[in-house]
């Protein structure tokens, strides 16, 4: 699977002084960019080789893709490099979307860059070769505790977990927040950059995270959008999820009740919580062959789970479920913050679903099924680097169990097994504890089911040097990218222009939800 500088250095072969001398002196050819990486003038796209092992630089070789879309005016310009989440987001048409988004003051200081993790369709790509049937089951992800289909959920998992074990094979261990971080590091190299500058959502506020704790010195203005808690990789994510779950029920009964006029679901916190318990219990089951996405009530708790956060939004749905027929709807229970789809396809070189080699540097081959590559690498991330998941399937019953005897409102969809229980490639390397004093920027709304507060706090206890932009009674994932409070997206703004921080961690209000 190697691609780039010739023939590979001989086993024993007397490693040279720098060992990345090679990739860091590549010419990298600038071209066109294939149509998904947006469409707006100035974009171009290239291919760049970097080591499969950092350790092995010697090694195979693999691709990755990178989108530059110049500055406005005149530079100099700084490098921003900017990251979607997932994990497994491509972030080659971020430059296009930062670009619509961003004040004229920020466009005029950064080239926007947007570097896919490696992995990815335009560049080496993996795939595990599921079935149409289990990628929609590695799509919802979380499913509800039952005995009678928990032998089910377990059986699909360890036969996912197997298929990406043969498609991809040992490979994948080097397919890693780490490795991709160093990927980010030697590209700002090939830009002839000192300093990176960083903008990066959900999963991508881990990505910079690691990145400042692997090169501090190198690391510019960091900003974290919706902060994932790097003490937690990455089975304590989606538990987290599951406990940030019951406070914005909470906060939804008592808005609701408030506001009883409008949605007739009780007068009272008590009364809505009452109607709530009256649609878990109604009658419903799934349809043949879809016994493991639960009863009505399971498919109902799992949308409140994900969305209770938005109290207008989530009073609309119930009430339509009180009094209308509308079924529960989209079920999907996602732990993958912020998830976003990419794919590439082999080449037939390697045996079929290894991560292959990509064409000439200045062309990116296609990408022809993005949810396939999308679910690979965002698998391999989480199961690999994980080291917080049981093995086997004993302790998530019990866990989830428990969690459904409590009446927790997502607590057994989150704990119950994953693939990640029977995965038996890790990653080469433990996740990077995350423990620094760079100086950065971490804005989170309140209320956010895939990256909850308590765990944006946690970031900003791991880096020390960094200010804090709490937007209270914010809702969703996503602040400056996603028309988010103009309070926190004018303190990024600044933050970005002029390099200075907040002296302080402040917090933004945003009005209180009407009906």
């Amino acid at each position: 699977m190697s691609v780039g500088f010739g023939a590979e250095a001989d086993a024993g072969q007397r490693p040279v002084a720098d060992p990345l001398r090679g990739f860091r002196q590549q010419v990298v050819k600038w071209g066109a960019c294939p149509e998904d990486a947006g469409a707006v003038e100035g974009l171009r796209c290239a291919s760049v080789v970097v080591p499969l092992d950092y350790r092995r630089p010697y090694g195979d070789r693999i691709r990755i893709a990178v989108s530059r879309l110049p500055g406005v005016g005149r530079g100099p310009h700084r490098p921003l490099f900017l990251n979607p989440g997932g994990p497994g987001g491509s972030a080659l048409d971020m430059p296009a979307s930062f670009r619509a988004e961003a004040p004229a003051a920020v466009l005029r200081q950064y080239d926007l860059i947007g570097m896919d993790p490696r992995g990815l369709g335009h560049g080496t790509a993996l795939d595990c070769k599921l079935s149409d049937e289990r990628e929609v089951f590695v799509d919802q992800w979380s499913y509800p505790y039952r005995r009678e289909t928990f032998g089910k959920v377990a059986d699909t998992s360890r036969r996912i977990a197997e298929a990406c074990a043969r498609a991809v094979g040992p490979e994948m261990a080097h397919f890693t927040t780490a490795n991709t971080a160093r990927d980010m590091d030697l590209v700002r190299g090939l830009l002839g950059a000192p300093k990176l500058s960083y903008f990066g959502v959900s999963y991508g506020t881990y990505l910079g995270a690691v990145y400042t704790q692997l090169f501090p010195q190198r690391a510019d203005r960091i900003v974290l959008d919706s902060a994932v808690d790097p003490t937690r990789s990455w089975r304590g994510v989606s538990l987290l999820q599951a406990e940030a779950a019951g406070p914005a029920f909470d906060r939804w009964v008592a808005w609701a009740a408030r506001h009883d006029s409008v949605y007739h679901l009780g007068r009272t916190p008590e009364q809505v919580r009452r109607t709530f318990g009256e649609l878990l219990r109604r009658p419903g089951e799934p349809e043949p062959g879809e016994e493991i996405q639960g009863s009505y009530g399971d498919q109902l708790r799992a949308y409140m789970t994900r969305d209770a956060v938005h109290v207008k939004d989530t009073s609309e749905y119930v009430a339509a479920q009180k009094f209308g027929t509308d079924p529960v709807g989209d079920p999907d229970v996602v732990d993958n913050p912020n998830p976003v789809d990419e794919d590439g396809p082999a080449d037939g070189t390697e045996p079929e679903g290894r991560p292959q080699p990509t064409g000439p540097a200045s062309v990116l081959p296609s990408s022809e099924d993005p949810d396939a590559n999308f679910y690979a690498l965002n698998m391999v991330i989480q199961c690999g680097e994980g080291r917080d998941w049981p093995t086997g399937a004993a302790r998530y019953r019990r866990e989830a169990a428990a969690a459904r005897a409590r009446g927790s409102l997502g607590g057994d969809l989150k704990a119950n097994v994953k693939p990640c229980a029977y995965w038996k490639i890790r990653s080469a390397e433990p996740p990077v504890t995350v423990r620094n004093t760079v100086p950065a920027l971490i804005v989170q709304n309140q209320w956010d089911a895939n990256t909850p507060l308590a765990g944006a706090r946690a970031a900003h206890r791991a880096l020390a040097g960094s200010r804090m932009v709490t937007v209270r009674n914010g809702e969703g994932h996503g602040i400056y990218l996603e028309q988010g409070n103009r309070c926190a997206r004018d303190r990024v703004s600044a933050y970005l222009t002029t390099g200075r921080l907040p002296a302080a961690d402040l917090t933004c209000v945003a009005p209180e939800p009407k009906p």
